[in-house]
């Protein structure tokens, strides 16, 4: 019983594991993204673009659709975060083993993870609409 009780439990923190590895590479995208946001901003202040031209209206909008998907991609992998916390503190105060209905925790947070890659993708497409517009970006 004790080496299925292990087995088990390694199993449970793999999954955990899994899932932690899935809200670092989210989290480390929003990272990119927001770096990618700083060096287009900056490259845009010196380009010299004309305020009323239509690259600056499509900068400028691209900033506002990258807001919006960046702060919902935070909120909803703060969701994320705070079901991984508790998995880990229910393994932890169970001596590794699994609480009734981890199953279902990981589910709810695999799902939650995938509800987020439309917005990654959507991010992914704000971010070359402002490096369409500004060009180069590679001075720091």
């Amino acid at each position: 019983m004790a080496l299925f009780s292990r087995l088990f439990r390694s199993k449970a923190q793999k999954a955990v594991d899994v899932l932690q590895d899935g809200l670092n590479r989210r989290l480390l995208a929003i990272q990119a993204a927001l770096e990618l946001f700083k060096r287009t901003s900056r490259a845009f202040d010196v380009s010299g673009l004309h305020e009323a031209s239509s690259e600056t209206t499509s900068f400028k909008l691209a900033q506002g659709k990258h807001a919006y998907f960046t702060n919902a991609l935070i909120d909803d992998l703060a969701h994320v975060e705070e079901l991984i916390k508790a998995m880990h503190r229910a393994l932890e105060f169970n001596n590794g083993r699994p609480s009734p209905g981890f199953e279902k925790e990981v589910i709810e947070a695999e799902q939650a993870l995938e509800r987020t890659d439309a917005n990654i993708d959507r991010l992914r497409d704000v971010c070359q609409q402002l490096v369409d517009v500004v060009g180069d970006i590679s001075a720091p």
